[in-house]
């Protein structure tokens, strides 16, 4: 998470013997593990708050209605283009319907 290392650790632990004393350092120690305790588990009821609340039916339905709309758009990106003119009067021409008596 924050990449320190061992020799890094080492130092820490040294400059805080040298600030704190060899006296106090044991209570200085714990109440950091206490601090880092609490810090995981407020990060672990955030996690599982955010992961609760992505399982809402308001949010599924959500995320059904945005599949659905990227499916039709990958749809509509799919479909052929017409690049001519001509292409263009063939397709409107197809697309009316033939309206001259046979005789």
């Amino acid at each position: 998470m924050f990449d320190i290392g061992f020799w890094e650790l080492g130092v820490i632990f040294i400059v805080a013997l040298l600030v704190v004393g060899p006296e106090k350092m044991p209570a200085l120690i714990k109440s950091a593990g206490q601090w880092i305790g609490q810090l995981q588990r407020m990060i672990r009821s955030a996690r599982y708050e955010i992961e609760r609340e992505a399982q809402t039916d308001e949010y599924k339905q959500l995320n059904k209605d945005f599949l659905e709309e990227d499916r039709k758009l990958k749809d509509l990106a799919r479909a052929p283009v017409i690049d001519d003119a001509s292409d263009l009067e063939k397709s409107e021409k197809a697309s009316q319907p033939n309206l001259t008596p046979k005789v």
